[in-house]
């Protein structure tokens, strides 16, 4: 169902203009419906194979269980590698990324607290950034002392507040005639 796209020049009437909305709202609506058609049909074929797929799985389990247990019991097979190619794959053992853990039950704000008040700042990252909220209630408000501040922060850093206008057309979802 391809259509090629024609763009018919400028709209010069109140009459081309809802017609023009009328094609754009009719083609809209038509991708939103196959949109929805598609994604049912898709989660249609998905639940046709979950019970395959969950039985796969499970069928994996016990045979990745002996191979790991097989890799426990046998660590002179890797011989300095981090891997062993077998004749249908390979089995071994990846390094994760290394992360910091905490002890259970630690929060990580009173631990950052903890850390600073004996003196073992290094470990303890402060996070600045702009406050953009502010700045932008700033170059709006009526109070005097705000817009000096707001004004300061255009003239002395480059820091202004902009606000963009988009065009939109948007299909009205309650009439479906074109």
């Amino acid at each position: 169902m391809k259509k090629s796209i024609e763009v018919k020049g400028v709209i010069e009437t109140r009459e081309e203009l809802e017609k023009t909305m009328g094609d754009y709202a009719a083609s809209t609506l038509a991708l939103e419906a196959l949109k929805v058609e598609m994604e049912a049909k898709l989660l249609e074929v998905r639940k046709g194979y979950e019970a395959d797929a969950a039985a796969l799985k499970l069928a994996a389990e016990a045979p990745f269980k002996q191979l790991e247990l097989w890799a426990r019991m046998h660590p002179e097979a890797f011989e300095g590698k981090k891997s062993l190619e077998l004749t249908h794959g390979a089995i071994g053992y990846r390094t994760g990324m290394p992360r910091v853990t905490l002890k259970r039950g630690v929060d990580e704000k009173t631990l950052c607290e903890l850390l600073e008040s004996h003196g073992f700042t290094r470990a303890v990252r402060a996070v600045k950034e702009l406050d953009k909220d502010e700045i932008i209630r700033s170059a709006r408000s009526e109070d005097p002392g705000d817009r000096l501040f707001a004004d300061h922060l255009a003239r002395e850093f480059g820091l202004r507040v902009s606000q963009t206008e988009r065009f939109y057309a948007e299909a009205r979802k309650d009439k479906t005639d074109a």
